[in-house]
């Protein structure tokens, strides 16, 4: 039970028989401490170490939310290219300030109620609300651009592909994220035509 204070209680009521009448004892204990570190807890497990972003489950719970409350949007399934020739060649450190730098050029570009998810390594989505697919793949090109004259010395850019997701979809989340990757890799196929 949560109080006005945002205090949470355990509440055990037993019932007992008192000077032969039916009394109830009530017990009272405060877990507020225990539900803030569950919260905590919890929170952690959904957030990326690294970025500080969602991770893949808290992008599963939040994209089936669209799905069940039939929220149209566009989702972007997004791959970093050239991440392990940085890793190999300039160190992981200089790997993970590629992810980061990533990240913010996606933060500062896109609006503060649509999601991003670092679903491992490489990989990202981003789930634009009420968004076309015409108008996501500019914006992506665009923050490409941007993120690609950012690099010092190893290029910088990364790959998409994009899937429209109506308010009345049937497709299962699987089958999104499918079509979404094998966009992704046609474009990549195409990066990959110009070497480092």
């Amino acid at each position: 039970m949560k109080d006005k204070d945002s205090r949470y209680y355990h509440i055990v009521t037993i019932g007992m028989e008192w000077e032969d009448k039916l009394a109830y004892a009530h017990f009272i204990h405060d877990i507020t401490q225990e539900k803030h570190e569950q919260d905590r807890l919890h929170q952690q497990a959904k957030i990326d170490a690294l970025t500080q972003v969602g991770n893949r489950y808290y992008f599963k719970d939040e994209m089936q939310k669209f799905l069940d409350q039939k929220i149209p949007a566009t989702l972007c399934y997004c791959d970093l290219d050239h991440l392990k020739y940085v890793n190999d060649h300039f160190g992981h450190d200089k790997g993970d300030t590629y992810i980061c730098d990533f990240v913010d050029i996606l933060k500062s570009n896109i609006r503060e109620e649509d999601i991003i998810a670092r679903l491992g390594g490489d990989e990202f989505c981003i789930l634009f609300k009420n968004g076309s697919i015409e108008s996501i793949n500019i914006k992506m090109e665009l923050i490409n651009e941007e993120f690609s004259k950012y690099a010092k010395d190893y290029p910088q850019s990364f790959s998409f592909g994009t899937v429209y997701i109506d308010a009345n979809e049937r497709t299962s989340l699987l089958k999104i994220l499918q079509i979404a990757d094998q966009r992704m890799y046609a474009q990549k196929r195409t990066h990959k035509m110009t070497t480092i």
